[in-house]
């Protein structure tokens, strides 16, 4: 008698694996509504590899494979997790449950909130405060953004004070009808938007310190520079910055850019600097001509800061393609501000001080900035192997550079320089960028050389990241700058999965160089995309502590949750094929008076109604809510198979 053929299973791998009913179709419905329908396959599907094979790739792998092969796989390059946190960091993708749904609108019932308690913060503004907040931000911020000249704007600052306010205090207010505003109204709003910019600014970057010196109390402290911040953009619209050109809009967004991501939204900040941009171009920013003689034009010095304040905004944070496209404006000339205002010539200065001049410092942090800028967008324009190691190697020069530029002296806390600031920052964005393009590689010249290689070098920039960045002996106020705090974070996911690609002694001491960053990180977790960083690194740092520092086999709870939180990261990657999110209600909904309740009638189409083939999963069955808190834990499809009368057992 002929032995019995053993039958062909028809439920899919996964359905097994998670003990659920699957549909037997190919693909079947639970893997459509999980997206992993590339991932539906049968035992029969599978290639047919020997047990010798099998020992074989063992031995050659080595002990640490089996780790790998519970955790993250070498194969997977580390720059399509940095995709990811990006596009979440970003709002462009969510993974379910890692923030609350509401975070992710929480902004606009703030913004609502913020005009009626801004008389009352303007009320404490005396001219002694404002002209503290002013200075202040003058000396930390303005060699950042390039947006105003710094005496020229003080001393506007104190005849609008003596000459205005003083006479007619409406004038601070610009919601109040005033001389002012009846006077010019456009130039009152657009000076207005200038101001609240640099008073948000200032406030914002404040330490302790400084508030002893100002009338605010914690809360207030915390609350006005989000206040001030909208007053600002207010003031912009009403200007006419949308209808018309105007160089003082470039002004205002580059002060505003300090703290857009912190107080406002990515998207909005995306917006603006798209109107910069147009706005620098019709302007003709883009092609301002290079200096033919020894004389300095203010004009012109002004033009080239502002275009390159808005090509560094736009080439560090619109990769591949930025919005700015071809130009002729050279770099700004390095010049101090008495030269630029003709107050000194440059014959009487002798080769410039970079170090000691803060002018000085704070144009070739610009110059630096903007050469950081163009090497990466050159990265992406040419990807090749060749190419990118090229230019790895120039933003390792680059970064050598800083010593010679800024000096070596050690930081002090004492020391307010710009050129300590200056080199500060630059180093860590030199850094992160470096770090960027060294992930990068991977994928370009393969796991194998990579690890050979680069790996190591990563490995020590991630490390400098972190300790450069939560030292004592630092500016701390520049730890609420959103771009230093997105680097700590960048260098902890690289160095959490540096962990589960690589098993070594000192995976303990990475850990905890990774929690030693989380409080800084954390000073900043209100604002949106650090919230969602720091819950991704929080998540994923647990995970890697119980997985990597305990002994746990592929198949424990730990090891699992981990695989799946890695995969909700590559899916989270906008590369990935992924189900568009719905962008209007429900067809029963009003689509247009969205506050309305008003609910119309619908019939589902007729072949959904009559396919009695259909996947129970393809039917809404239970709320969108519960379905997500249902999803992971199997409970959906065992409700399908028990409630479903067509269910075979």
């Amino acid at each position: 008698m002929p032995p019995k053929k053993r039958r062909t299973a028809l439920s899919c791998l996964r359905c097994n694996q998670r003990k659920v009913k699957c549909d037997k179709n190919s693909p079947c419905g639970n893997c459509v509504r999980r997206n992993m329908a590339d991932q539906c396959c049968r035992p029969s599907d599978l290639p047919r590899v020997s047990a010798q094979a099998v020992l074989t790739a063992a031995n050659s792998e080595g002990n640490d494979s089996q780790f790998c092969k519970s955790s993250v796989s070498k194969d997977v390059p580390i720059q399509q997790y940095f995709h990811s946190l990006r596009s979440l960091t970003y709002g462009i993708t969510q993974i379910s449950g890692l923030t609350p749904a509401s975070d992710y609108n929480s902004g606009q019932g703030e913004w609502d909130q913020c005009m009626p308690r801004f008389p009352y913060l303007m009320d404490r503004v005396t001219f002694e405060v404002s002209r503290s907040i002013c200075e202040y931000a003058c000396r930390t911020t303005t060699f950042i953004h390039q947006g105003i000249v710094d005496p020229l704007f003080l001393a506007d600052h104190d005849e609008y004070w003596q000459e205005y306010v003083n006479r007619e205090n409406a004038c601070l207010y610009h919601l109040s009808n005033n001389s002012l505003k009846r006077k010019s109204s456009a130039d009152y709003y657009y000076w207005m938007s200038l101001y609240y910019a640099i008073l948000s600014t200032g406030v914002y970057f404040s330490t302790e310190m400084e508030h002893t010196l100002w009338p605010f109390s914690p809360e207030q402290v915390q609350d006005f520079p989000r206040v001030l911040l909208k007053a600002s953009l207010d003031c912009l619209v009403k200007a006419g910055a949308l209808e018309n050109a105007d160089l003082r809009t470039i002004e205002v967004f580059s002060v505003m850019s300090m703290c857009f991501h912190g107080l406002g939204s990515i998207y909005l900040h995306r917006q603006l600097l798209r109107l910069s941009i147009d706005t620098a171009r019709t302007l003709g920013l883009n092609n301002v001509s290079a200096k033919a003689d020894s004389n300095i034009n203010f004009h012109n010095e002004v033009y080239k800061r502002l275009w390159y304040s808005v090509f560094i905004i736009d080439s560090l944070s619109n990769y591949p393609n930025r919005y700015v496209g071809d130009f002729s404006t050279p770099f700004p000339e390095l010049v101090t501000t008495p030269q630029l205002l003709g107050e000194t010539s440059l014959s009487e200065i002798g080769l410039p001080d970079i170090a000691g001049n803060d002018d000085l410092a704070g144009i070739m942090y610009q110059r630096m900035m903007a050469e950081l800028a163009n090497l990466k967008h050159e990265s992406f324009q040419e990807a090749q192997q060749s190419n990118l190691e090229e230019f790895w190697d120039r933003m390792i020069l680059l970064r050598e550079r800083l010593d010679a530029c800024f000096g070596q002296a050690p930081y002090e806390l004492a020391d307010f320089s710009v050129a300590r600031n200056a080199r500060y920052l630059l180093f860590s964005s030199i850094t992160r960028e470096t770090l960027s393009l060294g992930a990068r590689l991977q994928a370009v010249i393969g796991t194998k050389r990579w690890w050979a290689q680069y790996r190591d070098k990563c490995l020590r920039l991630a490390k400098e990241l972190l300790t450069h960045s939560t030292s004592p002996q630092i500016p701390l106020h520049y730890n609420r700058y959103w771009i230093v705090v997105q680097h700590l974070i960048f260098a902890c996911l690289f160095m959490l999965l540096d962990m589960l690609t690589s098993k070594s002694h000192n995976d303990k001491a990475k850990l905890q160089l990774v929690e030693s960053s989380l409080p800084t990180i954390r000073r900043l977790r209100s604002y949106f995309t650090v919230k969602v960083g720091l819950a991704v690194i929080e998540k994923l740092a647990y995970l890697v502590s119980l997985v990597r520092l305990n002994t746990v086999t592929a198949d424990s709870l730990e090891s699992i949750s981990l695989r799946e939180f890695l995969r909700e990261l590559q899916i989270a990657n906008p590369d990935n094929v992924r189900v568009a999110e719905a962008v209007s209600p429900p067809v029963e909904r009003s689509q247009y008076l969205r506050f309305g309740g008003l609910q119309r009638p619908y019939a589902q189409p007729a072949q959904l109604a009559a396919n009695s083939e259909a996947s129970p999963n393809s039917q809404l069955l239970l709320n969108p809510t519960l379905e997500n808190i249902l999803d992971d834990k199997g409970w959906h499809e065992f409700l399908d198979f028990f409630f479903n009368d067509k269910a075979s057992v």
